[in-house]
């Protein structure tokens, strides 16, 4: 993974490119696929996008942008991807052959998963705890190692202790930043001996921590500056989950942004996971994240909301209308979702009130139908942005919220 800088815009803001190497299956020939940032990885859960099959990847307009791969729902397939791998022999492998995906797209692979809450006190000195469908699972860095060997992802998170919840005590930070920093060095230090991922250009992503205690953050990204890692992810302002947007300060977050992004190196990729609302995102693209997860338009969907056009391109300004589709007032309400929808859902004729339907009698067609359109939505939010960044228009947009 390697990341550029088209252009500086606006504040921190800026335009890049996220390049991935490909490997045709073909002829087995080495190609370049880039993607323009700030960019949203798509959100996938036991490696597959919510209620959307990948039969139906084709038709969601998601500009077939790489999958972030938490592994809380992942770890647990990590034998058994051993033994695909080892059955298959190389002619497929890795977990992006393992979940069946037809269409070639880059997989990132992070520690957390953004709409999974961080349970506090159970990391260890030598490691952290993730949770998942078989409970606790303890993981260190040679087991992560481990684990990226079978994956074969295109870039992975090291390990870090991102329990710093908004009351955390300064030990507790402090701690947080010293166990971070121990383990991304071990995670370095193994991929680096693991032919399988350096040989192979599996990037690695730092992670700086710190809570919002201004030193810790600092020390975090001096310590990280200079280490071979190929991007870092901005973690601990939150502790996840589907209301991890609503721990979020901004007014605090914002001034500690601008401070670590003077010491970390400008041409790398800032990443930032979580639930975060499209007026966070702007004001985060706005302090030089260029990497977001699209969590968001999941958590809609499971609320049965529907997003409808997020920025107002005439007056630049952010709108963020959704619509409650389980309300008995679309229940004889025949309009598509949104008429200037592109979506799967909105261009076959699917309607408010079938959808209201569906959701009210807890129908599975329901929630695929409505993020369809809920992620075409949200990506739609993300080109509008870079078109604004690429006309030097971002400002105004920013003057408007």
């Amino acid at each position: 993974m390697k990341f550029s800088i088209r252009k500086q815009c606006f504040g921190r803001s800026r335009l890049g490119l996220l390049s991935f190497e490909c490997m045709s299956s073909e002829n087995n020939t080495k190609t370049n696929t880039s993607y323009s940032t700030p960019i949203c990885l798509q959100y996938t859960i036991n490696g597959s996008v919510p209620h959307i099959v990948h039969d139906l990847l084709d038709d969601l307009n998601d500009d077939n942008s790489p999958m972030l791969i938490p592994l809380p729902t992942t770890l647990l397939m990590n034998e058994s991807l051993r033994q695909f791998n080892k059955t298959f022999d190389g002619l497929k492998s890795g977990i992006r052959d393992y979940v069946g995906l037809k269409r070639w797209r880059p997989t990132i692979v992070s520690i957390q998963d953004p709409l999974l809450e961080i349970k506090s006190g159970h990391n260890a000195t030598d490691g952290i705890a993730v949770f998942c469908r078989g409970g606790k699972q303890a993981v260190n860095s040679s087991r992560l190692i481990d684990i990226m060997t079978n994956f074969k992802p295109d870039a992975y998170q090291s390990i870090c202790d991102s329990d710093t919840p908004s009351n955390a005590s300064n030990k507790r930070i402090y701690n947080s930043v010293d166990r971070s920093l121990y383990l991304m060095d071990e995670c370095i230090d193994k991929h680096n001996d693991c032919p399988d991922l350096k040989d192979k250009n599996i990037s690695i992503l730092g992670t700086i921590q710190g809570g919002l205690h201004i030193r810790s953050r600092l020390k975090s990204a001096k310590e990280s500056a200079d280490k071979a890692v190929d991007g870092f992810v901005i973690d601990g302002f939150h502790l996840y989950g589907n209301q991890s947007h609503s721990q979020l300060d901004l007014n605090s977050v914002k001034p500690i942004l601008a401070e670590i992004f003077e010491i970390l190196p400008k041409d790398k990729p800032m990443i930032m996971f979580g639930v975060l609302t499209p007026f966070q995102i702007i004001q985060l693209i706005d302090s030089g994240i260029d990497v977001f997860d699209s969590s968001y338009a999941t958590v809609m969907t499971e609320d049965g909301i529907a997003l409808q056009e997020i920025i107002d391109n005439n007056i630049l300004k952010v709108t963020n209308l959704s619509i409650d589709l389980k309300s008995k007032q679309f229940k004889e309400d025949f309009n598509p979702i949104d008429d200037n929808c592109r979506c799967y859902t909105c261009v076959n004729g699917f309607s408010r009130a079938y959808i209201n339907h569906l959701l009210n009698a807890s129908e599975m067609l329901a929630k695929v139908l409505l993020n369809f359109h809920n992620l075409e939505t949200f990506y739609n939010f993300f080109r509008q942005i870079k078109d604004l960044l690429e006309r030097d228009k971002f400002q105004q947009l920013l003057q408007n919220l």
